[in-house]
Order: C-alpha cells, then sequence, then structure tokens
C-alpha cells in the first residue's frame, strides 16, 4: 500500500532475495506461478522503469560525482514528457532529503577509496529515487555492513519516504529493536519461502507479540522482538510446529485474504493510479546515446592514471623499436630489418589491451548489474558510449607512435609514402581496440580475457 514501509525477513536460504527479485521482474531463470499486479491490473510495460531497486551490492561509476549520477538516473529515468530543469530540480530536492549535500561533487570512487560504505548507499538509494519510482521502492538488504548509527539513519531516510506515500519493501536482516520499530508491516518467511506472518507490527511489534503469544511462544520482555520472531520460526524455540500451517489457520489469514479480494477489486473498478506510456525506455535511443557517451568522455577523462600509462607505453615502445633499428639503410640486408620493425610495431597491442579489458568488463557489470535491469538505456547506447569515448585518445596514441618511430628508423619521408604508413598505423589502433572490447564482452571475467588475447593476436 502506498506510504507503507514493510519489512521482508526471514532467516537466511528463506528466499527474502529471490522473491524481492521476482515481484521486480528481476528473475530470468526458474518457473514463476501466480500473479503480480498493479492497482488490480497486470504489469505494465514500464514496470521496471517506475519502480526503483536497491541492490545489496553499491554498483556506481567510480569517476562520476554524486550529483552527476544522481542526474544521470534522473535524465534518463523521468518520463520523457517532463522537462529537463524540472528533473534536475528534483535532484536537488533527493540531494536534500538524503542529506548529501556535502558530498554532492565529491567522486565515488571505488570500495574502500571514495564514499564511506553508508555514504554509497544513501548514493544507491538516491539513483533510484530521482527516477520518480510511481509504483514501489524494492531495498535489498540495505543495512548490511552498516554500523547500528548508520542504519538507524538509512531507515530513517526510508520512513521519510514513506510518510509523503511512496509505498516501500525492504529486506532485513536481524535489526535492532529501535530499527525494527520504525516498519509498519512485516512479511516473515520460513525456509523455502513459506509465509508465515503478513500483517501489522503495530506499537512497539505488540501486534506480532500477540500474535505468537497466542500459539504458544510469547516473547520475553527484554528480548529483541525481530530476533526471537526468527528464533520461532526457524531455530531453536519452534517447537516442531510447521508455523506455515499455524498462519493458514489463524484469523488474521482470513483477514488477510479477503482485504486482498477487496483492494483488487476495488483498483480494478477504478482507473489505474499509475499511467503506462508505452515506451520500454523513457527516453528516445538518440538521447540516451548522447548521454551515456557524455557520461563515458568524463569518466575516461578523469582516469588520468588510464589515459597516462596508454599514452607512455606507446611513446616507450616506440623509441625502443626506433633505436633498435636505428637509421635504417637502402641494402639488401636492411629490407629484411624494415620488415622486422613494421612487425615490432604491431606488439603495441597486447599491453593496451591488458589495460584496456579490466576497465570495460567493469563498465559492463555496472550496466549490467543495475542499469539494463531498470531500463535505464538500451545496450545500443552503452556499446557506442564505450567505442565513441576511446577515439580521441587512440588518434593522439597513434600520432604519438608515428613520431617517435617513423622518423628515428629512417623511413622515406616523402609525404605520400610518409602519409600512407601514418593512415594504416591508426587503422591499426582502431582495429586492435575493437578486437579488445569484442574479447571483453563476451569474457565471463579479466583473466579470462587474458587468455584469449595471445590467442587471437598471435593468428
Amino acid at each position: 500500500k502506498p506510504g507503507n514501509l514493510t519489512a521482508l525477513m526471514g532467516s537466511s536460504g528463506a528466499g527474502k532475495t529471490t522473491l524481492l527479485d521476482v515481484l521486480a521482474q528481476r528473475k530470468t531463470e526458474g518457473t514463476i506461478r501466480g500473479s503480480i499486479m498493479v492497482d488490480g491490473r497486470p504489469l505494465p510495460v514500464s514496470f521496471q522503469r517506475s519502480a526503483g531497486y536497491c541492490e545489496q551490492l553499491d554498483v556506481h561509476e567510480a569517476y562520476a560525482t554524486v550529483r552527476e549520477a544522481l542526474e544521470f538516473s534522473a535524465l534518463l529515468r523521468q518520463s520523457r514528457d517532463t522537462p529537463r530543469e524540472e528533473k534536475l530540480a528534483y535532484v536537488d530536492t533527493i540531494i536534500d532529503l538524503l542529506e548529501l549535500h556535502d558530498l554532492a561533487d565529491t567522486l565515488i570512487g571505488e570500495v574502500g577509496a571514495g564514499l564511506s560504505v553508508e555514504q554509497r548507499k544513501r548514493v544507491t538509494i538516491g539513483v533510484e529515487l530521482v527516477s520518480k519510482p510511481s509504483i514501489l521502492i524494492f531495498l535489498d538488504e540495505p543495512t548490511s555492513g552498516l554500523d547500528g548509527q548508520s542504519a538507524f539513519h538509512t531507515v530513517r531516510f526510508l520512513r521519510k519516504l514513506a510518510a509523503v506515500g511512496q509505498a516501500v519493501l525492504v529486506t532485513i536482516h536481524q535489526p535492532s529493536a529501535q530499527l525494527f520499530a520504525q516498519f509498519d508491516t512485516l512479511l516473515l518467511l520460513a525456509k523455502g519461502g513459506k509465509t508465515v506472518y503478513f500483517g501489522d507490527i503495530g506499537d512497539q511489534a505488540n501486534t506480532i507479540k500477540e500474535y505468537f503469544g497466542r500459539y504458544g511462544a510469547p516473547c520475553p520482555a527484554e528480548a529483541n522482538p525481530a530476533e526471537h520472531m526468527i528464533d520461532v520460526v526457524s531455530g531453536t524455540l519452534s517447537q516442531g510446529k510447521d508455523w506455515n500451517e499455524v498462519w493458514l489457520a489463524s484469523p488474521e489469514y482470513e483477514k488477510m485474504t479477503a482485504e486482498l479480494d477487496h483492494i483488487i477489486s476495488d483498483a480494478a473498478s477504478k482507473p489505474p493510479g499509475t499511467v503506462d506510456d508505452g515506451h520500454e525506455f523513457a527516453m528516445p535511443m538518440w538521447y540516451q546515446i548522447k548521454l551515456v557517451t557524455h557520461r563515458m568522455n568524463v569518466s575516461l577523462y578523469r582516469n588520468v592514471d588510464y589515459v597516462n600509462n596508454k599514452m607512455a607505453l606507446h611513446i616507450f615502445s616506440a623509441l625502443f623499436n626506433g633505436f633498435s633499428y636505428w637509421k635504417i639503410g637502402e641494402s639488401f640486408g636492411d629490407l629484411q630489418l624494415k620488415l622486422f620493425t613494421v612487425f615490432t610495431f604491431i606488439f603495441v597491442a597486447p599491453g593496451v589491451l591488458a589495460q584496456l579489458q579490466p576497465l570495460f568488463i567493469h563498465r559492463r557489470d555496472i550496466f549490467e548489474t543495475r542499469e539494463k535491469k531498470s531500463k535505464m538505456y538500451s545496450w545500443v547506447a552503452f556499446v557506442t558510449g564505450l567505442i565513441v569515448s576511446e577515439i580521441p585518445y587512440l588518434i593522439i596514441c597513434g600520432v604519438l607512435y608515428f613520431v617517435c618511430w617513423y622518423y628515428t628508423v629512417g623511413f622515406p619521408t616523402a609525404s605520400t609514402r610518409a602519409g600512407a604508413t601514418f593512415f594504416v598505423m591508426l587503422m591499426y589502433e582502431f582495429l586492435y581496440t575493437g578486437m579488445g572490447q569484442f574479447i571483453a564482452a563476451y569474457a565471463p571475467n579479466e583473466v579470462f580475457a587474458s587468455l584469449v588475447n595471445p590467442v587471437v593476436i598471435g593468428t
């Protein structure tokens, strides 16, 4: 229901994340039975866009600032009818809500170098919120890995959201009594994903305590009700009962089923509360390409280590090659040396690929984990952005290699000869980069890519 903060709890292996993935339409394998409806109707095409989903792992573009990450999400995921100014103004609202103003212009960075775990968690929530999810926000264990204070802050932000009428569903693992008291409703699962309780928590968890007390598992005064319930359902205090059957026979279950039927029939008789625009992606393709390419360009420009390494590699291998074959003459024996020096040029590729592929795979992970699933932009925009952002650096590196090598070896300086050679060298830069990205796109990880490279380059 709108305005409800619901906790999804259960012991490890009870299927909390699986249920969340199924509800959010993120599960691709296995068989799914039953019905998922919004406003009493089947799910619209734009459902994945209009529901926010915060993964347990906070995957972000390391070279973007917090504000850029939020603006990127807002511009690509809010409806195409909303003006750009309005989208950017909404980003400021969310930055205020999540108290991120001190960090707005800070680079996100990698885990351990950059924002702290709790700050990254807030950015993850922010990235979903700026898309104005109209239906639901799913969060998978937003408090895992946080200390008590940070966990409390995170849930306090979710409470703020529920207060303005957002429906929020959170999987949570062993919350403290103080955290648990912040939630309105509880869905408790036992092993195998069977429902044990679904309903109100009550003030100071009284409603739940009363339910379990009635079936012979009273909660001791000093115990944390959340931990007590998990122990009752799956641990030492279960008394051998099948709590799923207890639930199915309880008056609460009948009341819940009746309410559910009422909600469905009531919603189905009214016009839908959320409007489906019928588009898979919020923005048209050319706009996706423009934004994604811009982000890749900025991120590559800021990635100073990568760019410097690429240039240094070209300059050093060119000078090494050039001085090894210093001023080759015109004799018959020198012809073989000319072939050798041209052949040596080819071996700039393995070094560059070793830098290029980990970067490609890391970016692909960001795309696969979050942006593809939330229908932010299409893979066409992703690939275009990756290829276009490399082009200026390839041209510079091609020029650097040519200048450092061609004249050192003493090849003919006539522009017809030099120009043709330069053109071939430039094309080769594009060729091996394309091959490297092709291998990286197929490779499951960096190790696999580095094993395939020699086979392809050798051939």
